[in-house]
């Protein structure tokens, strides 16, 4: 994780929102982050999606890339989910019985996507819903 990545995120989240909460830290390299920015870092397709969403509206995607987008979200929420479990769990097994459910979702988005970055992903769907809609 870079600084630059760090930097962005933050300037992406009101300050209230960051002043106003009670996190849990966590410690990437020597970075010690709150709970709630590293969800937000993790959950990159979300926050993308989220800022398109308010800058240009919704963008026009056929039902099945809709549905294939909206996927990849409630995936990266569930993720969200797991990690804050983990980071709450008492005993090292639950921990990481949760990390390992995670890594597990982290592979499905990596399918899902293939690979590609938010930005690249939403064009590619993009192009997807056009070319269906030509048919």
């Amino acid at each position: 994780m870079t600084n630059i990545i760090y930097i962005a995120m933050l300037q992406i989240i009101p300050s209230e929102v960051l002043r106003n909460t009670v996190l849990a830290n966590t410690t990437i390299g020597s970075k010690v982050i709150s709970s709630y920015i590293l969800a937000l870092l993790l959950m990159k397709y979300t926050s993308y999606f989220s800022q398109l969403l308010k800058s240009n509206g919704c963008p026009h995607l056929s039902p099945d890339m809709f549905a294939l987008y909206m996927n990849i979200v409630h995936l990266e929420g569930r993720i969200a989910e797991l990690n804050d479990l983990a980071n709450k769990a008492q005993q090292n097994d639950q921990k990481f019985v949760y990390r390992l459910k995670s890594e597990h979702i982290k592979d499905k988005i990596l399918k899902l996507t293939n690979r590609l970055e938010p930005k690249e992903f939403l064009i590619s769907i993009i192009e997807n819903t056009d070319d269906t809609r030509q048919l």
